[in-house]
């Protein structure tokens, strides 16, 4: 008996009880579709992740805080943490909270500094458009680190870093609240920032011009984008009252650096001597293996279910061929009294099983392909509107084809047990059965 004749001899002893083999089926489809839509959500989330990553640039800039607020913010953060930190005045009086000048020269003189310069962490209270009783709107606010981030603008120009006029990059989520009916009407208006007192908490407005409107994007985070010449404004309005020494320490240092250092390894260095000299950085790349970190964690959870469901059709199938070997005890005693060797027998109930796999696998597969030519454009027309180029899934021929490998693997060994019955059969006793 060839191979090929087992093979079709196991296909065609599947279908003898159809509703089970189907059911069956069913199951691994299940477990295998869950999978492959899992890992293909996983691959196009994190692909449109580093193709936003990479077409904006900004793998060349690190941001550096003093220690002690890093520590602090972190501290902040440890949310559900049952552990209480004994307080050292030695130590938290020894943290620096603030960078200066000195500072700046230190860092400058780092192998692979292009460039650094002092900024802050800005948190003004609201923007509104330049005209009376024109509505409020909470904001967030960053620095434009470098000219070397390319945004993806819907209209106008990036921001002159250097300029001396105070300019902005509006995010497009803020063209409807504020009045503006295109992104195009935004550009050239000015807008008034309200910020509020250090000392005080009295809020004072500063005025500046929009001259970039930039598509939604998992970059910058929804911030409005401010030159050098508004952070200056904003900050001078934030320390109104503050004693001159006051003013000369800032919370921020942003560092560009060399070409030929952007490399994942020669940032790791830049921030590690940066760690020795008592200061805490954060690059790009931080930013967004955190964001990476959450849909990861949530890839894995799918995941599991998806494995849940594949050992549960596992069970399945042992269950559909002890009862196939059941059925045919007289068939298995007639083929072993014609000479049909254990081998043979164990390898034909084995290839029904993994038959199963194989049609259970390649049913997903189709499947996925039918979801993701249905989905990717859906969801482009929906709540992925505003994310152009966005593929919700993804999948990729080898990651599917190794899933059915895997599929045919777990089948194979679910019926091995049942193989291994069917090859124990006396044929005498296997002949008698009723």
């Amino acid at each position: 008996m060839r191979l090929t004749d087992i093979i079709k001899q196991a296909n065609h002893n599947l279908w003898r009880n159809r509703s089970r083999t189907i059911l069956t089926t069913l199951a691994i489809t299940v477990g295998s579709l869950t999978i492959m839509l899992t890992v293909g959500i996983n691959a196009g989330v994190n692909g449109y992740i580093d193709k936003q990553v990479e077409s904006t640039g900004g793998n060349d800039i690190i941001e550096v805080m003093p220690k002690g607020i890093a520590d602090r913010m972190s501290s902040m953060m440890t949310l559900g943490s049952t552990e209480v930190q004994e307080y050292r005045s030695d130590q938290e009086q020894s943290q620096q909270v603030s960078l200066t000048a000195r500072d700046l020269a230190r860092i400058r003189r780092l192998k692979g500094v292009k460039l650094a310069k002092l900024s802050d962490i800005l948190y003004p209270s609201y923007i509104t458009r330049d005209r009376d009783e024109a509505k409020k709107y909470k904001l967030t606010v960053g620095p434009l680190a470098a000219s070397s981030i390319k945004l993806d603008l819907a209209a106008g120009r990036s921001v002159r870093i250097d300029g001396s006029e105070a300019e902005a990059i509006l995010p497009d989520r803020y063209l409807e609240p504020l009045g503006f009916s295109s992104a195009k009407q935004a550009v050239g208006q000015m807008v008034r920032v309200g910020v509020p007192h250090r000392l005080g908490g009295q809020i004072d407005e500063v005025k500046i011009r929009i001259v970039g409107v930039q598509n939604q994007s998992i970059v910058g985070f929804g911030r409005v984008f401010l030159n050098d010449a508004a952070g200056r404004l904003v900050r001078s309005a934030y320390l109104t009252g503050m004693p001159e020494a006051l003013r000369s320490q800032h919370g921020l240092i942003i560092i560009q650096v060399k070409p030929g250092y952007e490399s994942k390894e020669k940032l790791a260095q830049i921030k590690q001597e940066l760690t020795n000299m008592g200061y805490s950085s954060i690059s790009e790349d931080d930013y967004i293996s955190s964001i990476k970190l959450f849909f990861n964690a949530i890839t894995v959870i799918l995941t599991i279910f998806g494995v849940i469901a594949l050992i549960t059709a596992s069970i399945g199938i042992v269950n559909t061929l002890l009862m196939s070997v059941q059925e045919r005890t007289r068939e298995i005693g007639l083929m072993k009294a014609m000479g049909l060797s254990s081998g043979r027998i164990f390898a034909l109930f084995s290839l029904e099983a993994v038959s199963l796999g194989f049609w259970g696998g390649m049913l997903a597969a189709g499947l996925a392909v039918v979801i993701k030519q249905a989905v990717n454009p859906w969801a482009g027309r929906n709540f992925l509107s505003g994310l152009p180029g966005f593929n919700l899934i993804k999948l990729n021929p080898l990651y599917v084809g190794a899933i059915v490998v895997i599929v045919l693997v777990v089948a194979f060994l679910a019926g091995t047990l049942p193989a291994k019955r069917a090859t124990k059969q006396d044929p005498i006793q296997a002949l008698r059965y009723e």
